[in-house]
């Protein structure tokens, strides 16, 4: 019996623009009704693993640097688009470095957590290096240690967020204000919720409509 031969498609590939400059070529017919593709790259360049990602260590110190670097910007009204994008990020990151520093630094430490201490910080380190370790040399050697050291840390945080808990829970009264108790929830959680903007009077009543457009305006002017 003759194979049915198999009818070209037309094919879309979605992912890394790398794919737009591939040669392809299809491989034998093998019996099935779906077709081998073979994609051949001349040079690929593998991008290394960034690890932990700079970030800006910004001080409130640096700000008048940092204005003054940006005190002379290029024209980028006659440049093409992405041209000027490229020349406005170049200059903003210049003058970050000449005002701030980067950091790769994975700091563990979790401000605004009332259940966070140094004790907690270096359960978390001693967890987190060994899980690096299992990873870089999965042994069982490796796996044995990790184990208990992720037990230990989570035994420590969830005591530590029990007696946190407790401790809170006792010092409250008729006349406790509800807005204490959501904040230490939500620190709790380690959910920021600031409110820059007020929508209430210090009496505590709602503000009406043409006050919150005052407040918006003299806030963002």
């Amino acid at each position: 019996m003759t194979p049915t031969p198999v009818l070209p498609q037309c094919l879309d590939l979605f992912g890394n623009p790398l794919f737009s400059v591939a040669t392809y070529t299809t491989a034998p017919y093998m019996g099935s009704d779906h077709l081998p593709l073979l994609a051949s790259f001349s040079q690929v360049i593998l991008t290394p693993h960034p690890g932990c990602l700079p970030k800006w260590h910004i001080n409130s110190s640096g700000w008048s640097a940092y204005h003054t670097a940006l005190a002379s910007l290029p024209d980028l009204s006659a440049l093409p688009l992405e041209e000027a994008a490229g020349t406005l990020a170049r200059t903003l990151e210049a003058a970050g470095k000449t005002a701030f520093r980067l950091t790769t630094h994975r700091s563990t430490h979790r401000p605004g957590k009332p259940w966070w201490t140094d004790e907690r910080a270096q359960a978390v380190r001693d967890c987190h290096r060994a899980w690096n370790k299992w990873c870089r040399i999965p042994t069982l050697q490796a796996g044995t240690n990790y184990h208990p050291l992720d037990a230990i840390c989570a035994r420590v945080i969830l005591q530590a967020k029990r007696k946190v808990w407790n401790s809170h829970c006792s010092s409250l009264s008729f006349s406790s204000s509800i807005r204490r108790t959501w904040d230490f929830i939500h620190a709790m959680e380690g959910a920021k919720t600031c409110s820059p903007i007020p929508i209430q009077d210090s009496s505590g009543q709602p503000l009406s409509d043409p006050q919150k457009a005052e407040i918006l305006a003299d806030h963002y002017c």
